[in-house]
């Protein structure tokens, strides 16, 4: 089996979701000039750190100060005085 199989029915349709979402939001992000969704969101471009992979993720943010906060998993909090985000143990089942 597959983890996209494992998952319930509702987080699948919730993936499938973002995914038709994200593509076109990855479009309109990418445009040289600043549309009103830009006002809000921003590309994130990653790199897998296993596959060295490249994913373009669309991501919500708000100005606090001179820093960008964007919206983090739960199940993911940063390692005290390093900043590298690590596991939540109470997460893991």
């Amino acid at each position: 089996m597959t983890s996209t199989q494992l998952r319930p029915p509702r987080m699948r349709r919730q993936a499938m979701a973002m995914r038709m979402v994200n593509v076109p939001m990855r479009r309109i992000l990418r445009l040289p000039f600043r549309t009103p969704l830009s006002k809000n969101l921003m590309l994130l471009y990653l790199t897998g750190r296993r596959t060295g992979k490249a994913y373009r993720q669309p991501v919500s943010y708000v100005r606090y100060g001179d820093s960008l906060l964007t919206p983090r998993r739960r199940e993911v909090e940063a390692q005290p005085g390093t900043g590298a985000p690590r596991t939540n143990p109470a997460r893991r089942a």
